[in-house]
């Protein structure tokens, strides 16, 4: 097995019987001993006996050799002084590495600080086998959730939340209905992703209606998921309903949002052969120009809307306000991008794009 701790990964050499014996498989819900705990060697604190009536049992596997799971330490600490007084157990368990001196020496420098429990397991050891090997676990850190001799949970630690946490804490109607909603969120989150890859491909092929579709597919699983707004006014601009697709963009009370949705419009539709109509385009210059403080991109686009609608002297304000305060991006080509604007022709935004591109490149810049 390989587990592939972020940019270095431990190769775990597995005991033979593996090669006889059928691999074990550990999902949540299945029920749990502590005995693989037992054989584990720990440098602080003791493998439980059995599992307390209650109890909510927290068993990380990090290696030192991880750089996430080594950031976990401190976190679990934290966790150790919130909950310890509420019948939560830490146990932080090395696995994957071989020596444990290293392993013991890493967490004398840790300092005096780490109060929860911490074990060695060498590689093939029971617990390798049973619980890390059993779930399939191919990522350090990972943290498995066990109560009442069943795992609940397993996953990276920073997926627990503290209404997860205080689920767990609480058992009973109050666990389960966490588990219920967690168990929900994960499959709204299947579907949504797979909605959305929809959506995209049918974006691409002008398909509104199958774009209608996916969102109301991710809407009855997410109904404030946050692009919903954004995504409602692109299916009115791909079925070229201009004053509908206006009143969506009108409708968005996410100022973020609204300004992702015009800025997006200000593109697709700066050198098409058909636009928008003034209307639409007027709610997007009103929505740009209300977010151009430090921001010469917005600046950009909103310079080119004000050309397309006829205001040409303020577009070239705008354009020059961009180049006089460009930001991190480089100064020549907003000038030029500015200067263009004092003609019939100004730049288009693909234009300073690429120039901009290409100042990026260059050596020095």
């Amino acid at each position: 097995m390989i587990l592939h701790l972020d940019m270095k990964p431990f190769l775990i050499t597995l005991a033979t019987i593996l090669l006889s014996v059928p691999a074990l498989s550990l999902t949540p819900g299945n029920p749990v001993t502590p005995d693989a705990l037992a054989s584990a060697d720990f440098l602080k604190g003791s493998p439980p006996k059995t599992w307390e009536a209650g109890k909510t049992y927290l068993i990380n596997c990090w290696a030192t050799g991880s750089e996430p799971s080594v950031m976990t330490l401190p976190i679990l600490q934290d966790l150790q002084k919130l909950y310890g007084d509420r019948n939560l157990e830490i146990i932080a368990v090395n696995v994957g590495e071989n020596d444990r001196g290293a392993v013991a020496e890493f967490l004398q420098k840790q300092g005096k600080d780490i109060t929860h429990s911490v074990a060695f397991v060498p590689s093939g050891d029971t617990f390798q086998t049973e619980w890390v090997e059993a779930a399939k676990v191919t990522k350090l850190p990972f943290t498995f959730i066990v109560r009442d001799g069943r795992y609940l949970f397993g996953g990276h630690p920073a997926e627990l939340t503290g209404v997860m946490i205080e689920g767990f804490l609480a058992g009973g109607d109050q666990m389960q209905a966490m588990l219920d909603e967690v168990e929900r969120a994960k499959i709204a989150n299947v579907v949504i992703t797979d909605q959305l890859k929809t959506y995209s491909a049918a974006q691409r092929d002008g398909d509104a209606d199958a774009m209608q579709q996916a969102v109301a597919a991710i809407a009855s699983n997410d109904p404030d998921f946050i692009h919903l707004p954004r995504m409602l006014v692109d299916i009115e601009l791909v079925r070229k309903n201009w004053s509908t697709a206006n009143a969506s963009l009108k409708a968005i009370d996410d100022p973020q949002m609204a300004l992702m949705c015009a800025a997006l419009i200000s593109r697709k539709y700066d050198t098409a052969d058909e636009r928008p109509p003034a209307e639409l385009y007027a709610t997007v210059a009103e929505i740009l120009a209300a977010n151009t403080a430090d921001d010469p991109s917005v600046k950009a686009s909103l310079a080119r809307v004000q050309w397309i609608l006829g205001r040409n002297e303020d577009a070239l304000a705008t354009a020059r306000l961009a180049a006089a305060e460009p930001g991190q991006f480089a100064k020549a080509p907003f000038e030029a991008y500015a200067k263009s604007f004092e003609s019939d022709a100004p730049q288009s935004l693909e234009d300073l794009i690429k120039a901009l591109a290409a100042t990026a490149n260059q050596p020095g810049q």
